[in-house]
């Protein structure tokens, strides 16, 4: 079981982790790039923005392709019924967007973004144009594919930023990264997809994708309100140049637990999906994906913890250093990220989109409560409702992860307990010797890393964790089919 588990996902999963961390890698050093030319206040509205862009990406991205992906059998007017529903969505949505962008820049008391809004409105066009032939060409886990267009575009666009911030573009050398991005990344799929749409809409069955596609988008939807709230209550109650800082910091955490998380949800699901109908295969499965995950997860959160005002002084300079102690506490909430990927899209896979869009609707709906709650406390309290949510997300995720897979919460913390434990001793033991070490901040960094990742690699195989097995067992996979 290990070998065809580790054998037969592994290319795809190595191609799906090259490209996501090419794209957002590039992205991401690119913003380290532009924090140095841009001010907070430039992120903070940006942060604005990327609120808005979110309501069409969650209905598109989020519904109408997962709802292609968990179908493995579509036919091509059935994807074309679905093309054809995600351009009419985003055509309203980008209309929606522009009529209200006066409204918003009078709220937000911020005159620059009512024209702003017609870059979101673009970039939400391209996105709904785009969403099924990326979907069709993630369920065939052409990775490759997409890690390559995924380099592209983000080089081009961020070469096109940086030159705008340089000439003194402000805020619109970040906006025109977004809108260059995009195009760039949607058009590339569509040339090397060889896919393309057709007419006919009536009669072609997609009811039952479209029935799927609404309960997956509105849970996406509610989704990005938890997580992207943050950006109205700051803006609106502390300022843009507030929101930046928090929006550095929870973007950096991002980054790393995101990233991760975003590799195992395009995985998990056209694996799980596969494995459904085949409960023993699919538990097992289901169990190597959460130990793989964690394996990389729970490390780099407490590392980024331990080292949060290292991490912000060398990436985005002193004047970003306000943002280290949010991370500290964002990276505590990031641990339990990629669970909650996982256990959600165990639900999609077994086909009970209904049961998804009920627990993505009580579990945000609480996360926005805590959220509101936090807000009264200051961009620390925003930080730790996140690890207060994270808690509740996992445990009430799991409970039907072990209803319906016989694999709930507390199994899976007990399988990564020993990991977690090591992670804490190593983080306590790091913290006590770093007065001893070298304080320039790039060297103070390097020997705390260097030191944590020999600690947690000779606990881990000392121990024999399971973890290191499978991640011993996935490199072999992915050699194998290289030879």
């Amino acid at each position: 079981m290990t070998s065809k588990f580790a054998g037969g996902a592994a290319r795809a999963g190595a191609w799906n982790a090259v490209e996501l961390l090419l794209r957002q890698g590039v992205q991401f050093v690119i913003s380290i790039i532009l924090a140095r030319l841009l001010s907070p206040a430039d992120f903070g509205i940006m942060a604005l923005l990327a609120f808005f862009v979110g309501f069409g990406t969650a209905i598109v991205e989020g519904g109408f392709a997962t709802a292609l992906i968990q179908r493995q059998d579509t036919t091509r007017e059935q994807e074309s019924a679905l093309f054809w529903m995600s351009v009419a969505w985003s055509g309203v949505l980008a209309v929606l967007l522009v009529l209200l962008s006066p409204m918003i820049a009078r709220f937000f008391e911020e005159p620059v973004l009512a024209p702003l809004m017609w870059v979101v409105a673009a970039h939400v066009m391209i996105i709904g144009t785009g969403a099924v032939p990326v979907a069709l060409i993630t369920r065939a886990l052409r990775f490759e594919l997409m890690a390559k267009v995924a380099l592209v575009a983000a080089v081009i666009s961020g070469v096109v930023s940086i030159a705008a911030a340089a000439l003194g573009a402000g805020v619109w050398a970040l906006g025109l990264q977004l809108l260059t991005v995009t195009a760039l990344h949607s058009g590339l799929i569509w040339f090397f997809s060889g896919w393309s749409p057709v007419a006919r809409l009536r009669g072609t069955g997609a009811g039952g994708l479209l029935g799927f596609s609404s309960r997956v988008g509105l849970s996406h939807l509610v989704d990005h309100l938890y997580v992207q709230g943050f950006a109205v209550l700051v803006g609106k109650l502390h300022g843009v140049t507030a929101l930046g800082l928090y929006n550095r910091a929870h973007a950096t955490q991002y980054f790393a637990s995101g990233t991760l998380g975003n590799i195992v949800r395009r995985l998990a699901l056209p694996l799980f999906s596969a494995r459904a109908s085949d409960l023993v295969v699919l538990r097992d499965t289901f169990r190597r994906t959460v130990q793989l995950a964690m394996l990389v997860n729970i490390p780099v959160m407490a590392g980024l913890a331990v080292t949060s005002d290292l991490v912000i002084l060398i990436l985005f300079g002193a004047e970003w250093l306000p943002a280290a102690p949010i991370l500290s506490v964002l990276a505590v909430a990031g641990i339990f990220w990629p669970l909650q990927v996982i256990n959600s899209q165990l639900l999609l896979a077994i086909n009970r989109p209904d049961l998804f869009w009920r627990v993505e609707l009580i579990k945000k709906s609480v996360g926005i409560v805590l959220l509101l709650i936090g807000s009264a406390f200051g961009l620390m309290g925003l930080a730790w409702s996140q690890v207060l949510f994270s808690l509740f997300a996992h445990f009430f995720n799991g409970y039907f992860s072990g209803k319906h897979a016989g694999y709930g919460a507390f199994k899976q913390i007990r399988d990564v307990a020993a990991l977690a434990f090591i992670c804490a001793t190593i983080s306590a033991l790091l913290f006590a010797v770093r007065p001893f070490l070298d304080q320039r901040p790039f060297l103070l960094l390097v020997s705390m890393a260097a030191l944590g990742t020999l600690g947690f690699a000779a606990a881990g195989f000392i121990l024999r964790l399971a973890g290191f097995k499978e991640a011993r067992d996935v490199v072999i996979g992915v050699l194998a089919k290289r030879t």
